[in-house]
């Protein structure tokens, strides 16, 4: 039985696809939930620009982590034919803490760039706090999300870490907030 990477990618990718529109939209709605009374933008533009990232970054992550996957599996079988030995590696590397690492990771980075597409489309003057979320299972004292804990940064301008947005690493659960 050999594995058709072609079909695995385009399978990840519609499965991730309408999950990460689903985190941005989120995202977007946090974000026209705190313009200013007045401020009018239109819904739908703003989830047009949502779904035109979703499918370019949906795609480029189904790549990543389609070939990550592929590469392993190719290594793994270099290494050994052992049946038990092959299971144990496989189950490490796909196991559920690689899935909760990966959901986690994404659903940080497509709540942040909803936010930032929605104030984007707005035309709104905003710029953004990063929070870090201290009580987060993952969280390093040491780590880049505390050099941008309670940073304020336009759009698009780099917080310490170098970062634009979260996430600043895989599992970081930091939050994006406007600031009007």
């Amino acid at each position: 039985m050999s594995v058709d990477w072609a079909d695995e990618r385009e399978e990840l990718y519609l499965l991730l696809l309408p999950l990460v529109i689903q985190a941005a939209q989120d995202g977007a709605l946090s974000a026209l939930d705190q313009l200013p009374d007045g401020d009018t933008v239109d819904i739908d533009e703003v989830n047009d620009a949502i779904v035109v990232w979703a499918e370019e970054y949906t795609r480029t992550l189904a790549d990543g982590i389609t070939d990550t996957s592929q590469a392993f599996v190719i290594e793994k079988l270099a290494e050994t034919t052992e049946p038990d030995v092959l299971l144990e590696e496989l189950t490490a590397m796909f196991g559920m803490p690689r899935a909760e690492m990966i959901g986690i990771t994404e659903v940080t980075r497509s709540l942040a760039m909803g936010l930032v597409t929605a104030v984007g489309v707005a035309g709104v003057a905003a710029s953004f706090r990063w929070d870090a979320l201290a009580d987060a299972d993952n969280y390093d004292p040491n780590g880049p999300c505390v050099m941008n804990d309670g940073e304020v940064r336009a759009a698009g301008e780099s917080f310490p870490s170098g970062d634009t947005e979260p996430p600043s690493h895989p599992g970081c659960r930091c939050e994006l907030v406007l600031v009007l």
